[in-house]
């Protein structure tokens, strides 16, 4: 059981703009119990992101069925030299795959350089999963999409077509090839994203 998840904390960097995470204490008394509070973005650490991030008429994190976040999948890595995720890497995949997780040097990276890594999907690559049927596609970067221009693009290719978009991942200890993902979203009404526990088995 590998935990791809990156840990939240008041550390963890978030996009330019977003609220950063605070973790309050209540006033604990000296015997317990302990309580605590969590004030941060629905898109901080890893997380999924819902239809309703880029359509305010689209389904919230709530809706989202859980089959896309369970079952069989297949990490792919991206080669030496590559800066983003396109199309022709899609031909390395099992014919049967609906569920990817693309690993990049993202996953060795923290703070701002975790932000500014940009190795996402291209438009192209979107829509070739989009039209393949995929089920989920998850990054391990801060964003589905590459950096520039296309990164919207790419969500709302996604998005709309029912692929369920996780991003924030930590591949490092994961190698290329076939698992078995869970990672359910926590279940936020009206939420247009949410943080959630990713393992692969």
């Amino acid at each position: 059981m590998i935990d791809i998840t990156r840990t939240l904390s008041e550390a963890t960097p978030v996009w330019p703009g977003d609220a950063p995470v605070r973790i309050l204490r209540d006033d604990w008394p000296k015997n317990g119990p302990n309580v605590s509070s969590v004030h941060l973005t629905l898109h901080a650490g890893t997380h999924a992101d819902a239809p309703l991030h880029y359509d305010a008429g689209a389904c919230d994190i709530a809706g989202l069925s859980l089959r896309p976040f369970v079952g069989p999948c297949f990490v792919l890595e991206l080669p030496e030299g590559h800066e983003s995720i396109d199309a022709c890497l899609l031909e390395r995949l099992p014919g049967h795959t609906r569920r990817v997780l693309f690993k990049t040097p993202a996953s060795a990276l923290d703070g701002q350089a975790y932000i500014e890594s940009g190795y996402g999907l291209t438009a192209r690559a979107a829509r070739c999963i989009a039209g393949a049927g995929f089920l989920l596609a998850g990054v391990d970067g801060p964003s589905v999409g590459a950096k520039g221009p296309e990164g919207d693009a790419v969500h709302r290719v996604l998005l709309s077509s029912g692929v369920a978009v996780v991003e924030g991942l930590d591949l490092s200890r994961a190698r290329e090839g076939e698992y078995m993902l869970f990672c359910p979203p926590l279940k936020i009404a009206g939420g247009e994203g949410a943080p959630l526990r990713a393992v692969l088995i």
